[in-house]
């Protein structure tokens, strides 16, 4: 941000590099240290729109520091298990019937194959969201989402 400051030329030229000879400098270290183009194009926008500071948040790897609060749920096991009679209505592009968790009655009707691609996309990459399936998820055997390498 500092380097965006330069008193010799126009005040536009002070955010570009080839007009700027310390901004360019100073990009030029800061790819040697690994910053990412994106942050430093960043840091340059905030410095054009007025900043000329920014406040990093520290945060240290005790168990009760304040970085755990901010990732809950990353070491979870979210875990779904879906029967073969769902996987055969996802095949055949059937409906499926959504049911109360408490009084088990219907609450919604949907196709089942947009339910898995609903399903596929909250699972992230892990989940192969193509609808195809083993043959040994038709047997009766619990059916387990094949796992990209």
């Amino acid at each position: 941000m500092d380097a965006c400051v330069n008193r010799d030329g126009p005040v536009d030229a002070c955010f570009d590099p080839a007009k700027n000879p310390a901004l360019k400098k100073q990009i030029s270290l800061a790819r040697r240290l690994y910053v990412p183009d994106a942050v430093i194009t960043r840091v340059i926008q905030l410095a054009r729109q007025g900043e000329t500071a920014i406040d990093f948040a520290e945060f240290t790897t005790d168990w009760d520091s304040e970085a755990y609060l901010t990732v809950s749920g990353q070491n979870s096991n979210n875990t779904i298990r879906v029967t073969d009679e769902f996987l055969r209505a996802v095949e055949t592009d059937g409906d499926w019937v959504l049911t109360a968790r408490l009084d088990g009655s219907p609450v919604k009707v949907m196709k089942a194959r947009d339910l898995w691609h609903k399903i596929s996309r909250a699972a992230g990459p892990a989940l192969t969201p193509d609808c195809s399936f083993t043959q040994q998820s038709m047997t009766g055997t619990p059916a387990r989402p094949r796992v990209r390498s």
